[in-house]
């Protein structure tokens, strides 16, 4: 398989964000896995196929994916909400707690407007 340049990583990643906002997750699907083989190191394509497993019922392998990501950017509020929905999803609530609490510390420290959701997510957790 020929190299890809970095504009056209970028042209294929802008396409998959399109199929995936026209709700055509399958299709963002094939190009993310296709983005993340090509370029391994990159967490935003295993956080963005985390989200289109978990949006079409497949949460092992969005746990996965999610997992996978969170190594790189362990820090990633809106990433710890999905893995925490995730978790939630697979009737693990106490693994969905322990990342939510991570969530909610990492929002508070940077005022991150999400926090009121994480809450949320926590109250349902229990």
């Amino acid at each position: 398989m020929a190299e890809l340049s970095q504009n056209e990583v970028l042209l294929l990643g802008q396409l998959g964000y399109t199929l995936y906002k026209e709700g055509q997750y399958q299709s963002a699907i094939s190009i993310f896995e296709g983005l993340a083989e090509i370029q391994p190191d990159f967490p935003q394509f295993h956080s963005v196929l985390a989200v289109l497993y978990h949006l079409t019922n497949r949460p092992d392998v969005a746990l996965q994916y999610g997992i996978k990501a969170l190594e790189q950017k362990p820090h990633d509020v809106a990433l710890l909400m999905t893995i925490a929905e995730i978790y939630l999803a697979l009737q693990r609530p106490d693994h969905a707690q322990e990342i939510l609490s991570r969530a909610s510390a990492e929002a508070r420290r940077t005022n991150h407007p999400a926090f009121p959701r994480i809450q949320l997510l926590q109250q349902s957790a229990r």
